[in-house]
């Protein structure tokens, strides 16, 4: 079996939905599996090059040239109208024909799996971000059919995630799901790296990644801490105050590090060092740093989006606060702080469920299966 991986942004962007690509298709290669990589060339989100590059780095990404004509605007018509952000070079559907089954990741970009439309293989596509995507498809009529007609087969990462979906008139016969995943064995606890009273954020630094809601969060917060904020600065005004330059500076009685981009290696042992891992998303229905976290014994404070986090068990391996509700982040905080016996008791148990149900090799595994159901599905 051949398969390509298609998403819109790759390495070297940084993201939740890029390191889900990259692990998935590393891990199906292993597996015995055939895996590809298509992304846009560009190394800047949504700012492509009219240039054709193959690069082989372990895993074979080609990176199809492309043009945003709207660059220069803050509103992308494009976006708006059909969820397409960039237009490709057409001749990319010709390594389409090569592999067995197409499988599109990104419910924030439509463009590869329009261009693609007449391209007869059997299509997966899989939405990482329904708890932002949700209202702009609910609203917008053209984009919802497009996205309704892209694929044979769809795949969600939660099943609260399905209903959204299910919700957007894609028919439930026709979803699967299958949850994000995390490397075990390099994220692990390295209990002689944890330092007391260090908070952790990782992520971009934009506004839906609700950074400025942790922030506030520390006003409120009667302990001293060591905020580690790592992930790179996008957002061109977002936090400029807090964020004027790297290292290290003060918010009242708490210290604010931030750390930049981060590369795999050095992330690891951050989370390990963090006592506390706080995710204040304002509207991600997932989360792979909140994998990462609980794969290295970190518990986690996550915000609870539309209902939709079904990684963190509330008073199991975390707490769960309502979206931008730094006063609940806070109360989180001090709850952990104060409680050395509690954070490890959820840190057990997060790394005990990882383990047992977000391993790649298990994600994999029933990556396969629907895989060969979709094959063998389309060929009936």
């Amino acid at each position: 079996m051949k398969v390509l991986m298609i998403t819109p942004s790759f390495f070297p962007i940084v993201g939740g939905t890029e390191r889900v690509v990259q692990d998935l298709a590393f891990e199906l290669n292993k597996y015995g599996i055939h895996t590809d990589v298509m992304t846009f060339n560009m190394d800047e989100k949504w700012n492509p090059v009219w240039k054709e590059e193959i690069k082989q780095d372990g895993l074979r990404v080609f990176r199809v040239p492309a043009i945003n004509v709207f660059s220069k605007m803050r509103i992308n018509p494009l976006a708006i109208l059909s969820g397409t952000h960039v237009l490709p070079k057409l001749s990319f559907v010709k390594r389409l024909r090569d592999y067995d089954l197409l499988h599109f990741h990104d419910d924030v970009d439509l463009s590869f799996s329009v261009f693609s439309w007449f391209v007869k293989r059997p299509k997966i596509f899989q939405c990482h971000t329904l708890a932002g995507t949700y209202p702009y498809y609910k609203s917008s009529y053209f984009p919802r059919k497009i996205l309704n007609k892209v694929a044979n087969y769809y795949i969600c990462v939660s099943n609260a995630a399905k209903k959204l979906l299910v919700d957007l008139d894609v028919p439930e016969s026709e979803i699967f799901t299958l949850p994000n995943g995390v490397d075990t064995e390099k994220f692990k606890k390295n209990q002689a790296e944890r330092i007391d009273n260090s908070i952790l954020y990782a992520g971009r630094i934009i506004k839906p990644k609700g950074l400025h809601v942790l922030l506030d969060a520390l006003e409120y917060l009667d302990i001293p801490v060591c905020l580690k904020i790592a992930g790179p600065k996008q957002e061109q005004g977002y936090l400029e105050k807090n964020l004027s330059r790297k290292g290290k500076q003060k918010m009242g009685i708490h210290e604010v590090e931030w750390l930049g981009s981060v590369d795999q290696e050095k992330i690891v042992r951050v989370y390990q060092q963090a006592s506390v891992f706080v995710n204040p998303t304002l509207r991600e229905d997932f989360g792979i740093v909140n994998l990462e976290a609980l794969s290295c014994e970190t518990p986690v404070i996550a915000s609870d989006t539309m209902g939709l986090n079904e990684v963190i068990r509330n008073g199991v391996n975390g707490i769960l606060v309502q979206p931008n509700n730094p006063r609940q982040i806070a109360n989180a905080l001090k709850k952990l702080l104060e409680n050395k016996g509690l954070r490890k008791k959820y840190g057990r148990n997060g790394r005990r469920m990882i383990k047992a149900h977000f391993s790649w090799d298990s994600i994999a595994r029933e990556a396969v299966k629907i895989y060969e159901k979709v094959i063998k599905m389309e060929k009936n």
